[in-house]
């Protein structure tokens, strides 16, 4: 990813952007917009931030549960604390908002396979369409973390 490669040219630039980012995402606060909610638990999960991003992401689902990427991102943080089957449980949210239909039997080892995860990050561009148009029609300046989605 873009991050990744940045990380290894200007190490200490970003630490610094990592650091400001988690001192304004780490605040408890009460979920307004749960899609800006969304968007920070995202950048949480992919700073490592796994226990916070977890509490966001929980709350965001409670808010509004029609959104993917929270499920998906709750069932990797459940995947690296080694809890197989909530992970799955998440997995499988996201699946059914992804209107991803398998049969029965296959699902478990679609889940199981990294066929999950390629296929979620192509939904993800539908997601950003969605979260254009979202912005457009409430005049919402989002939060750009597109190039976490490659």
């Amino acid at each position: 990813s873009s991050w990744k490669e940045l990380e290894s040219v200007d190490s200490i630039f970003t630490k610094r952007v990592a650091n400001e980012l988690l001192l304004n995402l780490t605040k408890n606060e009460e979920i307004v917009n749960p899609i800006i909610a969304a968007k920070k638990g995202a950048i949480l999960f992919l700073l490592d931030q796994y226990i916070i991003s977890e509490a966001v992401l929980k709350k965001v689902v409670q808010v509004l549960p029609n959104l993917l990427m929270p499920w998906y991102y709750l069932g990797q943080i459940e995947a690296k604390k080694g809890n197989v089957k909530e992970a799955d449980k998440y997995y499988l949210y996201a699946m059914v908002l992804d209107g991803y239909n398998v049969k029965h039997e296959d699902i478990m080892c679609y889940i199981h396979s990294d066929d999950i995860h390629r296929d979620i990050k192509k939904t993800s561009s539908l997601y950003s369409n969605y979260r254009n148009k979202f912005s457009n029609w409430y005049k919402l300046e989002p939060l750009i973390i597109d190039n976490y989605f490659k």
